[in-house]
């Protein structure tokens, strides 16, 4: 019981506490839990806690998982049950997965799991367990392959109709059931456009489940209803039917044999209770337009304003904004007209704020959405300077409209650059927070006109200026500002003239807050701006400044660990320099890389992968071959411990989801630099003992490598994986793999 409060108090650190130290230390240790063998009883306990939160549930999942795959050996046989009860779900669970995956249809027709499944369907075992196994079958036996299994699951799910009318059956599971038949039809719906007689009892079923009185359970055939008419419109579905007029007359039949399932189905349309709230909408809401005018006179313009009841009718009118079709004429102008009537109560004002956001689609498509636009901005604006609030929500709608009605905002553009300078500047009126001004700033963002958003940014400069000094240690904030910048950059591309300059000025003096999403934004100036020979010194400049801040930044594993974004924006910085400007590429990049590539964040090792195999790929670019020399001057002294550290990867310092990159960065290498390569990779093979890899399984390995040294194509290759195979089949070996090639040692003797 102490174990199990331990690893709950463990993973509450790791999860939710705040400080860097505490959430490593955290993290170290339930991975030093996994590989003892109080594990199993321990994770199966907590399994089986009703009280057990998701993340205590997932980390037991894939503790028991890894033991059962590398650990097996260290259950006793008379565990074997009790696990086997354990892992059930988990089972079933793989069991549905593997589906997929090359089961000859007959083995799977007559396979255990799936008589028990269908077996379960109709007996007391829970219902849910045995549905997806199915659901799982249908969606295999509609994806192109063999039916064998077919002539089994149509008949027990059709037999379960009569369940889906049982008032006694729990309403989730009449749910469950009615979406097996949708899945079926939308899996099967290419055999029932046939209109085979099998296929057209379903058909009547599924027509039956769409009248059904529960909204939730009728629309789930909806999907199927389209893909089906989809199938009998189209000419595709007919094209073995021969010529055109067999083509059309088949066509024809089809279209004649489903004209009365659409026919019924329409009239059932016609009944849900969603049209008949469309048909009664318009008068609904006139009624609230009404209850909101009285509402605007019952507030007066004395001191106690009865301000609520406006309020309440307005929350009604937001909360169907949905539902209001864009070409609504008659009640909407009246609804917006009335706001400026309102009174300016902070709270209210909030509501009128978040309303109007909540119709900018309607603003954009009505016609009389330009004539109440000054109005709705003049509220907006009020909403700014009345309280923090109001002027939050003011942001947001602010945002909205800018997105929709773009076409609109032409005529006031002056106005829009002084309420976002008067916003996001502090020392004024608005009560705009921080976080809040990102809509505002973000709000320009929705122009896709080069030369538009280069004159907009460049008259924005001085309120961009405000928010980068104002703001810099905020990180949202940052980051809100620089996508604002990205789009720009990818819109205007070399229209933005001496603003790219000023901008990328301003992110160099600011980086040592190391926001790396000054990193991103200067990757987006490398794509545009890279190639241009004019810019080169400029750029080079820049890249450096910011790769010695984040080299030191990134000394150790443990930093890369705690700034996994840092490291990721940081690489991919540097792979573009490679594609674009491989002229200002910065060779302290491979031993910062070399540092981190077994750091256990996916995207931050992408990244370094991604570069090294970039470098590795350079003589494959256009520029590439005059930059060779350079590139053996960095790669050659550290191909050893590159090597090393990628075999490390390859067998289990790294995840095997990451595999299929890493492979090809060491089969990049391999063909870069050929006979020396493979002098690496035998010295790396070399260290592992015998006791983990057999003479005949390195033997296999380096034979692959020598056929890539010489040409052969690194896409088909599948020894890499073999070898991970064999050096990851229990904690035993790996750990005695990773203890002798040492990846984190970045300066290991090479081997004589």
């Amino acid at each position: 019981m102490e174990l199990q409060d331990t690893v709950k108090q463990a993973l509450n650190a790791l999860y939710h506490h705040e400080d860097d130290s505490v959430r490593i230390q955290a993290d170290r240790w339930p991975q030093d839990f996994q590989r003892t063998i109080d594990a199993w009883q321990v994770a199966d306990n907590l399994l089986h806690d009703a009280g057990g939160n998701i993340e205590t549930l997932i980390f037991c999942s894939q503790t028991l998982r890894g033991k059962v795959q590398r650990d097996f050996e260290e259950l006793p046989s008379e565990a074997f049950r009790p696990l086997r009860d354990s892992l059930n779900v988990l089972r079933a669970f793989a069991s549905w997965l593997r589906l997929r995956h090359g089961i000859p249809a007959s083995t799977l027709a007559s396979h255990v799991l799936v008589h028990t499944a269908l077996a379960g369907l109709n007996s007391e075992i829970p219902l849910e367990a045995s549905v997806n196994v199915i659901s799982e079958l249908i969606h295999y036996t509609g994806a192109g392959n063999s039916d064998a299994p077919n002539s089994s699951v149509a008949p027990q799910v059709m037999s379960l109709k009569v369940q889906l009318r049982d008032d006694s059956k729990d309403e989730e599971d009449v749910k469950t059931i009615a979406q097996l038949f949708a899945d079926m039809g939308d899996s099967y719906v290419e055999l029932i456009a046939t209109g085979s007689e099998e296929s057209m009892l379903l058909v009547h079923a599924l027509l039956d489940l769409t009248s059904h009185p529960d909204f939730d359970i009728a629309s789930m055939t909806f999907n199927f209803w389209h893909s089906l008419q989809v199938k009998l419109i189209g000419r595709d579905s007919y094209l073995s039917s021969g010529d055109e007029a067999s083509t059309e007359a088949e066509r024809n039949q089809r279209m004649q044999l489903f004209c009365s399932s659409y026919e019924s189905l329409v009239m059932l349309v016609s009944g849900f209770s969603i049209p008949k709230i469309i048909k009664t909408f318009q008068r609904r809401i006139s009624r609230t337009s009404n209850k909101l005018d009285r509402a605007v006179a019952g507030c007066g313009n004395g001191e106690n304003i009865e301000w609520r009841p406006a309020e309440a009718v307005l929350f009604c009118i937001r909360a169907v904004s949905d539902y209001v079709s864009v070409v609504e004429a008659e009640v909407m102008p009246q609804v917006l007209s009335l706001l400026p009537k309102l009174p300016q109560q902070p709270q209210l004002l909030q509501t009128v704020c978040l309303t109007i956001g909540a119709y900018s689609r309607w603003l954009d498509s009505s016609a009389f959405g330009l004539p109440i636009l000054p109005l709705i901005l003049d509220i907006l604006m009020v909403g700014m300077k009345k309280s923090e609030d109001s002027a939050a929500a003011a942001a947001l709608a602010f945002r909205h409209i800018c997105d929709d009605c773009r076409k609109k905002l032409r005529g006031f553009l002056d106005g829009l650059f002084l309420l976002c300078h008067g916003a996001v500047i502090e020392g004024n009126d608005f009560k705009v927070p921080a976080e809040d001004s990102l809509h505002l700033v973000e709000a320009l963002r929705y122009v896709n006109h080069p030369e538009a958003v280069a004159d907009a940014i460049q008259r924005l400069w001085p309120i961009f200026e405000a928010i980068f000094n104002n703001h810099a240690g905020q990180m949202r904030t940052m980051e809100s500002l620089c996508r604002a910048c990205n789009y720009a950059v990818r819109t205007c591309g070399r229209f933005m003239g001496v603003t790219i300059g000023v901008i990328l000025e301003k992110i160099q003096g600011l980086y040592q807050n190391h926001q790396p999403c000054f990193l991103y934004l200067s990757s987006e100036v490398i794509k545009i701006f890279g190639p241009d020979p004019s810019c080169a010194n400029y750029l080079k400049n820049l890249i450096e400044a910011l790769f010695s801040h984040t080299t030191c930044l990134l000394t150790k594993i443990q930093d890369f660990t705690i700034r996994p974004d840092v490291a990721d924006d940081c690489f991919l910085l540097a792979s573009r320099c490679i594609r674009y400007c491989p002229h200002i590429f910065i060779p302290s990049s491979v031993d910062c890389a070399m540092i981190g590539i077994t750091v256990q964040h996916r995207e931050a090792t992408n990244s370094i992968l991604t570069i090294l195999s970039d470098i590795f790929d350079l003589a494959k670019s256009n520029t590439g071959e005059q930059f060779l020399p350079i590139r053996g001057s960095m790669i050659v002294p550290r191909g050893a411990n590159v090597t090393r550290i990628l075999v490390a990867s390859i067998t289990g310092a790294l995840p095997s989801s990451r595999l299929e990159t890493i492979t090809y960065a060491l089969l990049s290498l391999t063909r870069a630099y050929g006979i020396k390569a493979l002098e690496w990779a035998n010295e790396s093979m070399s260290l592992i003992p015998s006791t983990a890899l057999t003479e005949v399984e390195r033997s296999r390995v380096l034979q692959a490598l020598s056929e890539v040294a010489f040409g052969a194509d690194i896409n088909s290759l599948s020894v890499p994986i073999e070898l991970s195979d064999v050096c990851c089949c229990n904690t035993t070996v790996q750990e005695i793999v990773q203890g002798a090639l040492r990846p984190l040692d970045l300066n290991m003797a090479a081997v004589s």
